[in-house]
């Protein structure tokens, strides 16, 4: 099921008791302003009733707060999951920074405060520890005691050249993958009956955009590619014979191939240029 429908305990749609989606995730344009701009949650509307939101399972809260325009917030951590929710413009919240909570705890009721046109919840997820911001729809919550793992996603991945490129409605932008872009791929996320994942890409504006799945690889499963290899790893040559000295800092390198469970790289300060080593060395 949606995040939503666990928090709201009502199934989305367009009667009086659903809640529906009334502003997605990334590239939107902003209802106060009009100016175009990256939406760092999804927003649910509740016909403009100021509904209870539940805590998804059992979590501590982060933090309850006002934020810089004056919304009422909570923030909470699912260890299980690996996420945590910021739920945003609540009217009241019921809970307190570091509390337990479980999935019968009311965490607050929907309202419209701090930046709001209208009363909604703003929903934001992150990974426990990321900055980076997912979007809540490209979650699906299951009661799985043994859920996907956490470190699914993200991963660092690399959109292909001319790969084209969506928003969350599944508009094409105009302008595709002008070359192969190193990515972190945050999810995965059905748009219009075809799955996606969601990437963000420091060169993209907006940040966040959506890709077929066809055209995202692994960072590591094309090469060559940019890395780092990592101070005191072992440096091998074609033979497997370690050399004396490892690395002695944080080095950058070109990987240029795997040869027999280790990497070929090649290093400008390397002499010689081209060493090996092992694949856990490279960051």
């Amino acid at each position: 099921m949606k995040l939503a429908t666990r928090i709201f305990r009502k199934e989305r749609g367009t009667g009086a008791d659903q809640y529906y989606v009334t502003s997605p995730f990334g590239w939107r344009k902003d209802p106060i302003t009009g100016e175009y701009k990256g939406h760092n949650g999804c927003d649910y509307g509740t016909h403009g009733n100021k509904w209870a939101q539940y805590a998804l399972e059992d979590g501590i809260v982060e933090s309850a707060y006002l934020d810089y325009y004056g919304a009422k917030c909570v923030r909470v951590q699912y260890p299980r999951l690996g996420y945590r929710c910021t739920h945003a413009h609540l009217d009241s919240i019921c809970v307190s920074k570091g509390q337990s909570v479980n999935k019968d705890t009311i965490l607050g009721y929907t309202g419209t405060t701090g930046y709001s046109t209208g009363i909604h919840l703003h929903l934001g997820v992150q990974r426990i520890g990321s900055d980076l911001w997912i979007d809540p729809e490209s979650i699906e919550y299951s009661e799985d005691p043994n859920p996907p793992t956490p470190g699914e996603f993200p991963w660092d991945g690399i959109v292909k050249k001319g790969s084209p490129l969506y928003n969350s409605d599944g508009n094409r932008y105009p302008n595709g993958a002008a070359c192969d872009r190193d990515v972190i791929v945050q999810g995965e996320v059905k748009i219009k009956d075809s799955d996606k994942y969601q990437i963000w890409g420091s060169t993209f504006r907006p940040n966040v955009v959506y890709a077929d799945k066809e055209n995202v690889v692994r960072k590591g499963t094309i090469f060559p590619f940019d890395a780092i290899v990592k101070k005191g790893s072992a440096l091998y040559d074609a033979n497997g014979n370690k050399y004396p000295n490892g690395a002695a800092a944080n080095r950058p390198v070109t990987v240029r191939n795997e040869v027999n469970g280790k990497y070929e790289i090649y290093g400008e300060t390397f002499r010689p240029h081209i060493v090996y080593c092992d694949k856990d060395s490279i960051i």
